[in-house]
This record gives C-alpha cells, structure tokens and sequence, in this order.
C-alpha cells in the first residue's frame, strides 16, 4: 500500500503504473468507489467476492502447458 501512495503523490511514477495523469485518476476513482459502494449494497451474492471456482482457469493453464510441451517435444523429433 505505501507503493500506491507514492504513486498518488508522484505524477510521474503514477503515470508510468496507470497511464493516467492525477487528475484522470482521481475522476476515474470516484466513478469506480460510486460503483463499488453500490455493489455492496445490491443483493446478496450466491458467492463470496473472489470466490469464483478456480477450477476452468487451472485446466486452461495446463493444457496450454501439455499443448506447448508436446508441440516442443515433437519438433525436436523431426529436426
């Protein structure tokens, strides 16, 4: 957290981690903190925040990671 508020005191070290100069950032923070207020006040979720099932994600990961393996392994062969 002490990094952020180096971040929002600097300019330019704010700029080089959001793109955004100060006052962007500021009108950008008080349409996502009006949002956010608001979701925690709409109906209650089926899930707690970040508790999505990690299940697809992981499969994703490592099939790319057997797919990637295979296709190196494979080509090293007809070489």
């Amino acid at each position: 957290m002490l990094y952020f508020e180096r971040a929002l005191k600097q300019d330019r070290l704010l700029r080089a981690l959001t793109g955004l100069n100060r006052k962007a950032f500021q009108s950008l923070l008080l349409a996502f903190t009006h949002v956010y207020e608001q979701t925690l006040t709409d109906k209650p979720r089926q899930r707690s925040v970040g508790g999505d099932r990690l299940q697809p994600i992981l499969e994703a990961a490592l099939g790319e990671k057997r797919h990637y393996q295979n296709a190196k392994s494979t080509v090293s062969k007809h070489l």
